[in-house]
């Protein structure tokens, strides 16, 4: 399960707006992969994007949780690129999914941080490079919806 548009600086740079409620959408178990596989474009592929993003592991399941409880359901964090084929996104009909959820489209790590080797995600940098050429810098300070240790008072925040 994925959170779109929740980069201020990355909403910003492609003229999208600040959504007013999580943009969810998700993406298919086929697309996960390494961190250092290939990436394979989909047959008909022409607009390749890509965001850096922080993957939340939940690690048991979690229903109707208060938001002051949700960190513990956590397990831990992983590094996600977060691959895109535009064309197929947001020409063909505004289904998130056709142009996210392709195989490879989500390389996940190289490593899982566990909750108590990052107990605060508040402020972490993150960035991407394609071919050595960086593309992106922000830090987790820059996120709409958050993934900091919950209370009832940061629960919108």
């Amino acid at each position: 399960m994925c959170i779109g548009v929740n980069f201020r600086d990355h909403a910003a740079e492609s003229g999208a707006e600040i959504p007013r409620e999580p943009v969810i959408f998700f993406k298919a178990t086929t697309s996960l992969a390494g961190p250092n596989d290939a990436v394979v474009i989909p047959r008909g592929g022409t607009k390749l994007d890509w965001e850096v993003e922080l993957a939340v592991v939940v690690g048991r399941t979690a229903r109707y949780v208060a938001p002051e409880q949700a960190i513990d359901f956590v397990a831990g964090y992983a590094l996600h690129n977060d691959y895109s084929e535009r064309s197929f996104q947001l020409e063909r009909g505004g289904q998130w999914v056709k142009g996210k959820s392709a195989d490879t489209f989500a390389p996940l790590g190289p490593f899982l941080a566990t909750r108590d080797e990052l107990p605060d995600t508040r402020g972490l940098g993150m960035w991407l490079e394609v071919n050595g050429d960086t593309r992106q810098r922000s830090t987790t300070a820059n996120m709409i919806s958050t993934c900091r240790p919950w209370s009832a008072t940061s629960a919108t925040s």
